[in-house]
């Protein structure tokens, strides 16, 4: 019995019932999941210390060093080095 020329063609695509004209979306939930997890990841990224605290701190050290300094030059004309 030759079968070749007598079966049915088989097709290589698998059937699937896809809807044209749609594009699949991730449900409710997922999409509140997504939201989510972006906003926990900027929030983890954000920087820890806060800028005024920094500025405070660079000028505190900026007074001190100016201070060090001419205390330094008045000790420098009150005792030159012969």
């Amino acid at each position: 019995m030759n079968t070749l020329l007598e079966s049915e063609q088989r097709s290589t695509a698998p059937e699937t019932s896809i809807l044209l004209g749609r594009t699949p979306r991730p449900s409710a939930v997922d999409r509140i999941a997504m939201r989510v997890a972006v906003r926990l990841l900027i929030w983890s990224t954000r920087p820890v210390g806060d800028d005024r605290d920094e500025r405070v701190q660079r000028h505190e050290l900026a007074s001190q060093l100016a201070q060090r300094e001419r205390v330094w030059e008045q000790r420098r004309l009150l005792n030159p080095v012969i």
